[in-house]
């Protein structure tokens, strides 16, 4: 039984295989193949990146383009704005307005212009939007125009400078010119019993209209009010109190001018309240109704105001009133008041007289009405005012229709 199974393990012994001297040598020249294949990579990266050297010596890159300051691309587009509103045919006579800001955001600063434009002739806004935005263009990509607003004949555009607004342009379509309305005829409004409040005064004063302020010589805030109005360009009246006939029911107040002051006592009183008021041009009665239909002591009072080179406006108190006639009697120019405004402290009927008004006016060719500092009487003439030159008439300082 030994002797049968040692064969077999023989010949398994014999059947591993065995390596032999051979084998390994064959083996060694592959670490070879492998080293001179890393070799030649590194030669053709340090090649390459030679190659690259060279390429940067003999062909250098363009510089960057150095940052351009936010102040200096806003000018740009103001630039490039008066360019093409040139060629659309508009210029410096176009511009009704031009407004400049300076805007802070974190570290930037720079300055946004507003400018309204009229335009002389009909341009549709497409052309507008055309012109300037081709402009606009070609000034990069940190430029951009956006139209904000183009309805009711008014455009409005924005140039952009990146995230900034850099200008404002609102055009406006052309004016239609109306037909010329013939003048029939001035008016002139004084507004009377001014200095003891100032509130509506004030209104009125701020009125863009030549009215005319009559002060009392002796009020809180006459001296004030006086000198408003005359920084204004208004004309300036001393509001004179005079005796009524129904004193002492009625009292015309500090300064008033009686029928039982002897001569001297008189103008001396005159001569107080003229002092009272500075940059007085005329006088007009306050009360009165007594007083200005003597006609010795209005004769007296009158050459007094022609020798301090003043005018009278006669507030015609009463109907019998002499004023006027003696006035023009001595030379002295004078005026008579023709509608009262305010009798009725009513908006609507305020407006009635000032209609009232320019009707006297059409038919004399001036006419004077006299208002009081009422807020009813504000709002009639500041209402009223549009509306007087459509119907033929000039409101002018009282001084202009004198004679």
């Amino acid at each position: 039984m030994r002797r049968q199974n040692s064969p077999r393990r023989r010949s398994s012994t014999r059947s591993r295989p065995k390596v032999s001297r051979k084998t390994r040598a064959r083996r060694k020249p592959v670490r070879k193949e492998r080293r001179s294949s890393w070799w030649l990579l590194g030669l053709l990266v340090l090649c390459l990146a030679a190659g690259f050297v060279v390429a940067r010596w003999i062909f250098p890159p363009s510089p960057k383009p150095p940052l351009v300051p936010i102040s200096e691309k806003i000018h740009l587009a103001d630039m490039a704005l008066k360019s093409q509103l040139y060629e659309l045919g508009l210029s410096e006579k176009s511009v009704i307005s031009r407004e400049s800001d300076v805007l802070k955001s974190g570290r930037r600063a720079w300055t946004r212009t507003t400018t309204k434009i009229q335009l002389p002739r009909p341009i549709s806004s497409r052309r507008i939007i055309n012109h300037l935005n081709r402009e606009i263009r070609i000034l990069g990509d940190d430029f951009s125009l956006i139209k904000k607003r183009d309805r009711g004949g008014v455009l409005e555009l924005q140039v952009r400078v990146r995230d900034l607004v850099a200008h404002n342009l609102i055009f406006y379509e052309p004016k239609v010119a109306k037909p010329e309305i013939p003048l029939k005829g001035r008016i002139a409004i004084v507004i009377d019993d001014l200095g003891q409040d100032k509130s509506v005064a004030m209104d009125l004063l701020n009125l863009k209209a030549p009215l005319s302020f009559a002060v009392f010589p002796f009020a809180p805030h006459s001296r004030e009010l006086a000198r408003r109005a005359n920084d204004h360009g208004r004309d300036v009246l001393l509001h004179l109190p005079m005796e009524p006939k129904d004193y002492p029911g009625q009292n015309p107040g500090t300064g008033g001018l009686f029928t039982t002051m002897g001569k001297k006592q008189l103008l001396s009183q005159l001569e107080k309240n003229l002092s009272a008021i500075p940059h007085i041009k005329g006088v007009n009665n306050h009360m009165g109704s007594k007083f200005t239909e003597d006609p010795e002591l209005m004769r007296l009072v009158l050459k007094a105001l022609k020798g301090r080179g003043l005018f009278f406006l006669d507030s015609r108190t009463t109907s019998e009133t002499v004023g006027f006639k003696v006035a023009k009697e001595i030379g002295l120019k004078t005026g008579q008041r023709h509608v009262f405004l305010d009798n009725e402290r009513d908006v609507s009927k305020i407006k009635g007289r000032i209609s009232e008004l320019i009707r006297v006016s059409h038919q004399n060719g001036g006419a004077i009405g006299i208002g009081h500092p009422h807020p009813e009487t504000f709002q009639a003439i500041r209402d009223a005012l549009p509306s007087l030159r459509e119907n033929g008439v000039e409101l002018v300082p009282v001084s202009s229709l004198l004679e």
